[in-house]
């Protein structure tokens, strides 16, 4: 009896715990699939809870307060309705609800792995096809002779916008003077009308693997790059780093001899991009431990405790005019986070919102601002020699928090783009992140057939059926793949 109370107790501290950790991931991520929740874990769960305290406490508070309290709660109210029903009623009807108490353990139990395998597209995962390899059928290899020692005459500045969608640019969300920055028509920018998003691209570090290396971040196996000490560095299948056998765009550009440099708020642990863009090619990594070393007054930190988007955009200057004057090529690649949910507003940020404007709207406003003078800056005096591209990472997860719920059904949902580079013409309207692999070296000038990785460049005319394959590409991806595995060996 004394190990079946405490069984008991184990299993409605977890049922509690499932339901928990849906809440938790929901309120904070958005919908999570199977997948993404293994990428968390698999690439590094640590560099997740380094990023924000509140997020930490949280956890805590919902998904392990929560259960203990309830699991205590439950088994006293059992143990009180046994004891009233045996010596205070004549008729035991507490006592023999008690005796169903483990029944009712077990029920809330599979209860809440149904809920969270529904909740994260389990069967999807499931039944996804086994045999048809779509990665072996579709992905190309650059041709590295294409890029060793050439000479290009465009440097890049690479820009992701944290959740931003084109669903923000809208009048009664933000200021007209607010879509006007966004907009960048005064420096000729161009964009696509419909930026879709895929699957593996619904969260930072995986859209950002898609879109310089044309393949998705797929939980292959437990990784934890940042590790030192026994097994170091190691995968269950004995690899040993971040998918070393594939060419992406950091790598292509050194080859190039580019500089590639990147600059984000964030602790470079998280989700192990620091690991990823070190080994591809990057020469140069800012996060947060960068800024703090730099003692920053900002009473307002952006998301994950990092400084604001301001902050970014100022080094990023800087650090343009440094490699100006050392007329070598580079890559400039900057990620913001003020616009992360639920938007983190810069104190020193000077526009005038009425009371009632959203945190977000605020955020993606004062972004905006920043975000505008920045390319005023290199428009003005770097505009024939560098292109300029700035893209959403990802839709964002909490629309529904920002949208009326009467538009959600008809919403047209397309990740903000923008491009910034001369003599530039758009093939097509259309574009997921695999293509802006391609894309963006096109703009560069590279020169090759337009296809790299899984995706289509958009800058340059190419022999294929975009929307069939599209629908091609939607369908399979998430096929399991052995050709993919062999990326990571």
């Amino acid at each position: 009896m004394k190990y079946r109370n405490l069984i008991n107790a184990f299993i409605i501290f977890f049922a509690v715990f499932f339901i928990c950790l849906q809440v938790w991931l929901e309120r904070f991520f958005g919908q999570v699939d199977i997948e993404q929740l293994a990428v968390f874990i698999l690439f590094g769960f640590q560099g997740l809870l380094d990023t924000e305290d509140y997020l930490i406490s949280k956890f805590i508070q919902i998904c392990l307060y929560f259960p203990v309290i309830f699991t205590l709660l439950y088994i006293i109210f059992f143990k009180l309705a046994s004891l009233l029903g045996k010596n205070y009623l004549k008729f035991n009807f507490f006592a023999k609800i008690s005796k169903f108490q483990f029944f009712f353990s077990l029920l809330l139990f599979f209860f809440s792995i149904y809920n969270l395998s529904k909740n994260v597209s389990l069967q999807d995962f499931v039944l996804r096809d086994k045999n048809y390899d779509f990665i072996k059928e579709n992905y190309t290899a650059p041709n590295i002779k294409n890029y060793e020692n050439i000479e290009s005459d465009q440097d890049l500045v690479l820009i992701y916008l944290e959740g931003v969608e084109d669903a923000f640019i809208k009048k009664d969300f933000i200021s007209k003077k607010s879509i006007d920055n966004l907009s960048l028509s005064s420096f000729g920018a161009k964009d696509f009308s419909e930026f879709y998003q895929t699957k593996y691209n619904n969260w930072t570090v995986g859209a950002i693997i898609s879109s310089q290396c044309g393949v998705p971040q797929k939980p292959v196996g437990i990784i934890d790059v940042r590790r030192k000490g026994f097994m170091s560095n190691r995968h269950v299948f004995g690899l040993k780093k971040f998918l070393p056998n594939i060419y992406c765009l950091g790598d292509l550009l050194k080859l190039a001899n580019y500089k590639n440099i990147f600059i984000n708020a964030v602790d470079l642990k998280f989700q192990a991009m620091g690991a990823f863009l070190n080994q591809h090619g990057y020469d140069e990594l800012i996060g947060k431990k960068y800024f703090d070393n730099l003692n920053l007054q900002n009473k307002n930190k952006s998301w994950g405790g990092g400084v604001n988007d301001s902050e970014l955009f100022a080094l990023a200057k800087k650090k343009i005019i440094e490699l100006k004057k050392e007329n070598k090529r580079f890559n400039l690649t900057l990620l913001t986070t003020d616009t992360h949910n639920p938007g983190y507003v810069d104190d020193g940020c000077k526009i005038k919102f009425e009371e009632s404007t959203k945190k977000m709207f605020r955020a993606v406003s004062c972004t905006a601002h920043e975000l505008n003078k920045f390319v005023k800056f290199i428009y003005d005096n770097y505009s024939n020699d560098t292109s300029i591209v700035i893209i959403g990472d990802h839709l964002n997860r909490h629309i529904e928090d920002y949208v009326h719920p009467e538009d959600l059904p008809n919403l047209k949902r397309s990740i903000y783009n923008k491009f910034v580079s001369k003599n530039l013409t758009l093939q097509r309207n259309t574009i997921n992140h695999f293509d802006l692999f391609p894309t963006i070296l096109n703009i560069l000038n590279f020169d090759f057939n337009g296809k790299l990785g899984l995706g289509y460049s958009s800058v340059k005319k190419t022999i294929v059926n975009y929307n069939a394959y599209r629908k091609k590409l939607e369908k399979n991806i998430r096929n399991k793949s052995t050709y993919y595995n062999e990326f990571w060996k």
